[in-house]
């Protein structure tokens, strides 16, 4: 009888398939390929090819309560954006492009899923070093270089800090992995493997290499994320005797933020006071996006919403990407922005492997990233966590609860 730790020979090729585009996922998330005058990610794309293999050759099944959900709320948007006066027919359909491969999940064993897993760990360890990397050699006079500018600019994709000074001034540019759209998103995947380090594989050595990373991004995000969900995952530091070496290494990393280069400090202690100073990166994601959403509640479009893509041209606010929900209640209405996030919350914690896990992605995704129009972060959101929900056949062997 097959156990929870064998994978049959027949089973093998489709968890090699998802790990392949898992890391396409992450290797392509700069690259976009031009349509009229907007862009569509590479993401896009593979996510759909990826579906439509995995339909053809009967690998996927579809989730009864999310479809009814995904049609309910995507009702529900197209009728509100007809009824606006204005609004952007590619935002819409942008939208329902990038949610429906929600409705889709994957039954598979608890070692399959570690197989999948367990790939990506050791290509955030190489994402890690070379984020590490790419910040040590400017210390040294190495200037910061973007190795996608060799690209044509038009199949780059545009709207991100990928790369910007510790301090207005400074030689020196945050981290972002080279690969990543910017040091905040590859600080969050960095915080999201750390969890999965603790609860999973449990190597001292990756855990130290992850932090230090995260480190190197100069990005709050990352660091935010992991102290929101800390009561969650710090059972298992616990379990595994982690504790020690990772309130070790946080501490020491302190230490040198504190007393050391200028740049370093000076970088971080801004990161701390920013989000007061109207503009400023922390102030534009977690402070102006609700308070624009806020001056709608009392009228009469707070229900129906301005209109998709009503966002981009608000005035007053300085632009960023929105979190999800105030984007939603200002160009959808909150009824759709209900129905939305119902379905939004189902996928990614109903029936979920690890709940602390579950719940990262959760808040990388509500509310440290305007991720709702991002496939980059979306799917690979959606392949790590929402398409390997707890195997529903009976056949099948579930994880382990710990």
């Amino acid at each position: 009888m097959l156990n929870s730790w064998e994978i049959t020979k027949e089973d093998d090729s489709y968890p090699k398939i998802v790990i392949f585009v898992l890391i396409l996922l992450l290797v392509f998330q700069r690259i976009s390929i031009p349509f009229k005058d907007n862009q569509i990610p590479s993401a896009l794309i593979l996510i759909y090819i990826f579906l439509f293999y995995s339909l053809f050759h009967n690998k996927i099944k579809i989730n009864i309560v999310r479809l009814v959900f995904y049609i309910l709320s995507s009702t529900l948007a197209i009728s509100v954006t007809l009824l606006s006066k204005e609004f952007s027919d590619f935002s819409i359909l942008y939208l329902l492009a990038i949610y429906a491969p929600f409705v889709f999940y994957a039954d598979l064993s608890y070692a399959e899923y570690l197989k999948i897993i367990g790939v990506f760990q050791k290509f955030m360890v190489f994402a890690s070093l070379l984020g590490i990397i790419q910040l040590l050699i400017q210390f040294f006079g190495v200037q910061y270089f973007d190795l996608f500018s060799f690209l044509p600019s038009e199949f780059v994709q545009e709207g991100y800090n990928t790369s910007y000074p510790l301090v207005y001034g400074s030689n020196i540019c945050k981290s972002n992995g080279i690969i990543f759209l910017e040091p905040s998103f590859f600080s969050q995947l960095l915080a999201i493997s750390l969890v999965i380090e603790f609860i999973y594989f449990h190597r001292i050595y990756r855990m130290i290499l992850l932090i230090v990373a995260i480190f190197c991004t100069f990005s709050g995000t990352g660091i935010l994320l992991l102290a929101i969900t800390f009561p969650f995952w710090v059972k298992y530091l616990f379990q595994r005797k982690l504790a020690l070496p990772f309130f070790g290494v946080m501490l020491l990393l302190i230490l040198v933020a504190v007393f050391g280069p200028a740049d370093i400090t000076s970088s971080y202690l801004s990161r701390i006071t920013e989000i007061g100073t109207s503009g400023s990166s922390a102030n534009m994601r977690f402070i102006a996006p609700y308070t624009s959403m806020n001056s709608f509640f009392g009228s009469r479009s707070i229900w129906l919403g301005l209109g998709a893509g009503a966002v981009t041209g608000l005035e007053n606010v300085a632009q960023a990407n929105f979190p999800v929900i105030p984007k939603l209640v200002i160009e959808y209405g909150v009824l759709t922005t209900a129905a939305f996030t119902f379905f939004l919350l189902y996928s990614f914690l109903h029936a979920q492997r690890r709940f602390s896990l579950a719940l990262c992605g959760a808040v990388m995704y509500f509310i440290l990233s305007g991720s709702l129009l991002q496939p980059q972060i979306v799917f690979f959101l959606y392949i790590l966590i929402i398409f390997f929900p707890l195997a529903n056949a009976k056949k099948r062997y579930r994880d382990y609860l710990v």
